[in-house]
């Protein structure tokens, strides 16, 4: 009998999920791939949902034990939380600064990005921006180097030589780190 009982609830708890991973699926934003700004903003948008919404799971194994009452109120104020996250979420201060056409198929999109542990100051981002199949992609993210701050040089202390300046061994000069791998 606690084999049954375990085996219903194993079975109960997958559909859940299964149901609420399609749910999932189908509510998450859509790639805008016709300009490569868009593109770079629509990925922003899924950065906001998944940190607002994809941790979040209204089919909580808790409401088994609560009337449907108690249920709605707990949906309607997580609803009203994740609402406010989503409005003020610290990626919505997000700005492009400048778009650099290198090819017909290649654009490079700065931009200024805040993180979660400061309000006041922004990091610069670059997205390497590719036409395929006639839509434009991601292909690459950089953030400006923290060591050298964007230049690619650094002061090199040996020898007590502080005028001589040598390539970030952080960036390997780029100035840029990727973000990716």
């Amino acid at each position: 009998m606690k084999k049954a009982i375990a085996l219903i609830i194993l079975i109960s708890i997958i559909v859940a999920c299964s149901s609420e991973d399609d749910e999932m699926k189908n509510s998450y934003p859509k790639p805008k791939t016709t300009e490569p700004d868009e593109i770079v903003e629509s990925y922003w948008k899924l950065l906001i949902w998944s940190d607002t919404t994809f941790n979040y799971k209204l089919d909580n194994p808790s409401f088994q034990f609560t009337t449907s009452e108690l249920k709605t109120k707990l949906i309607n104020k997580n609803n009203k939380l994740l609402n406010e996250k989503r409005i003020n979420h610290y990626r919505n201060r997000n700005s492009i600064v400048k778009i650099e056409q290198e090819t017909d198929s290649r654009v490079i999109v700065y931009c200024n990005e805040y993180d979660f542990q400061s309000d006041e100051k922004s990091s610069k981002y670059k997205y390497i921006i590719k036409l395929e199949e006639g839509k434009w992609l991601i292909d690459d993210i950089f953030e400006e180097c923290y060591k050298c701050d964007g230049t690619g040089k650094v002061t090199d202390y040996s020898n007590y030589n502080f005028d001589r300046k040598i390539d970030c061994d952080v960036c390997n000069g780029t100035g840029w780190m990727n973000r990716l791998y």
